[in-house]
Parts: C-alpha cells; sequence; structure tokens
C-alpha cells in the first residue's frame, strides 16, 4: 500500500509541475470509462534495419536491478516507481531507450507454467490469454518524443 502511496505522490507532483493535475484526475477517477479490447498478431516479419527512424532508439526489457542500479532512467519519473511495482506483480515491461534514458515503456503479462496470464482487467474484460499470447495494459510514450511513430515499434 505503501509504494502505490509513494506513486501517486511522484504522479501527482509531476502533473502539477506541468500543468497537468486535471487531466491525472480525469485519468484516476475513469467513471463511465469506455474500453474497447483490442487483438494485433505480433508475429510478423520486421523489415531489415533498425525499429525505427531513429537509430539511437534499442528496444529492452525492463529488469529491477537495471532500474534500481539506474542504467535506465525514466523521463517520466513516476515511471521508474511504476515500473518496480509492476515487476514485483510478475508484470513484465519493455522500454524504447535512448543512450540510458526511457523515452517509452509497455507493461503486460503472459501465462507462465501452464497458468493464463493474470491481471485484473482480463476479468472485467472476459478475456483469457492462450500460450503465446500477451495482454499490454499500459503504455507511455514521453511528452516530447509523441507523434513520432514510436508506438507501433
Amino acid at each position: 500500500m505503501f509504494e502505490y502511496f509513494v506513486l501517486g505522490c511522484h504522479m501527482a507532483r509531476e502533473a502539477i509541475a506541468t500543468g497537468e493535475l486535471e487531466a491525472l484526475a480525469k485519468r484516476q477517477i475513469s467513471w463511465n470509462r469506455l474500453i474497447t479490447p483490442v487483438e494485433m498478431d505480433l508475429c510478423v516479419s520486421l523489415p531489415d534495419g533498425p525499429v525505427t527512424t531513429y537509430e539511437e532508439l534499442h528496444f529492452v526489457e525492463l529488469r529491477p536491478d537495471d532500474i534500481r542500479s539506474e542504467n535506465w532512467i525514466f523521463s517520466v519519473r513516476s515511471r521508474g516507481v511504476k515500473a518496480l511495482y509492476k515487476i514485483k506483480r510478475e508484470c513484465r515491461g519493455f522500454a524504447l531507450v535512448r543512450d540510458n534514458i526511457v523515452v517509452g515503456d509497455i507493461w503486460c503479462v503472459f501465462p507462465k507454467d501452464g497458468k493464463p496470464a493474470s491481471h485484473p482487467d482480463l476479468k472485467m474484460l472476459g478475456l483469457t490469454c492462450k500460450d503465446g499470447e500477451a495482454y499490454a495494459f499500459d503504455m507511455l510514450i514521453d511528452p516530447a518524443y509523441r507523434g513520432k511513430n514510436l508506438a507501433v515499434p
């Protein structure tokens, strides 16, 4: 519970600093929220060369030791706190990094050890993940990098 409180403090501080406190409140209080499940086949061939036109960006899996030792530094600070919280709950995170700065991240759950993926949204949406499938539930691109087609990679 304390970790969630710390995360909330980081998010509130960032929202105040950027003038987005109202937007944060709207995101956190999600009455009458519309959710649209989307299925994507990610088993497609990618073209040769870099995943993006930005050759300095690399795709990595986020691991707790790398985050704690600051091998990866989050440009949106609360995402680092959130990352450690999610990893503790057996979620997996992947990121686009430039140098050692995380400029975008995505979080998901997978089935493992013959057990289905577990996340509260799955039950709410009536979805299950089979072997070879994943449920992605959270993604963020640093505001400075938005509009540059980085969400797809």
